[in-house]
């Protein structure tokens, strides 16, 4: 579930894919969005679940995401067009740490945590 800046909510069912396995810096993105009903009926099964609050920004001129987790983390995800704009790309000074390699900071492994 999804709240959009207008105020409505999409209810969406999310695969994220590694291309390249060992290469945790490129995903691929496949979104279904659901009704209300078809959310509903999903959330009654059992699994991990993650919530996070995802505010949308610009760093320099890249499009980007800060996401504020219940317990406190906040990861910063940033978009690239290419390997090479991804390698020259100089993080802000208020991240701590790259985790992009690392499967603790994956959905699946915060949501397991």
């Amino acid at each position: 579930m999804e709240s959009l800046r207008d105020g409505s909510v999409a209810y969406k069912l999310a695969q994220k894919l590694r291309p390249v396995e060992d290469d945790a810096s490129v995903v691929m993105i496949t979104n279904t969005y659901l009704d209300e009903a078809e959310y509903e009926l999903l959330c009654r099964l059992p699994a991990d679940t993650l919530e996070k609050t995802r505010h949308r920004l610009l760093v320099g001129d890249r499009p980007a995401a800060v996401d504020v987790f219940a317990d406190g983390l906040i990861l910063l995800e940033v978009d690239f067009e290419s390997d090479e704009a991804m390698s020259a790309f100089e993080p802000p000074a208020f991240v701590a740490r790259e985790v992009t390699v690392d499967d603790a900071f994956s959905g699946g492994g915060l949501a397991r945590r």
